[in-house]
C-alpha cells in the first residue's frame, strides 16, 4: 500500500510503515492504535517503541496524506 500526497508519502509494506523515507515503524514496534476520530476528524494516533526503546505517539492525518483508510486497514 502507498500513499503520496504533495511530497509526503506513506508506504505500509508487508514489515513496516515508512513515513516521508524518515520514519520506519516496524509493525512489532507498534504498541496501539487510536482510531478514535478517524472517521470524523480524518486523523490516526499510533503509539510504538523507536530506536531508543521509548514510547512515540506520531499523529497520521489526512490533511497531509490522501487514502488513509487501506493504509490504516492494512496496519491494523
Amino acid at each position: 500500500m502507498f500513499v503520496k500526497t504533495k511530497g509526503n508519502k506513506i508506504l505500509a509494506d508487508e514489515n513496516e510503515l515508512s513515513i516521508d523515507d524518515k520514519v520506519k515503524i516496524p509493525y512489532d514496534a507498534i504498541q496501539k492504535i487510536d482510531k478514535t476520530h478517524f472517521d470524523k476528524k480524518g486523523f490516526f494516533v499510533m503509539t510504538y517503541k523507536n530506536e531508543s526503546g521509548e514510547e512515540t505517539d506520531l499523529k497520521i492525518s489526512n490533511k497531509k496524506y490522501d487514502k488513509l483508510k487501506p493504509v490504516l486497514e492494512h496496519v491494523v
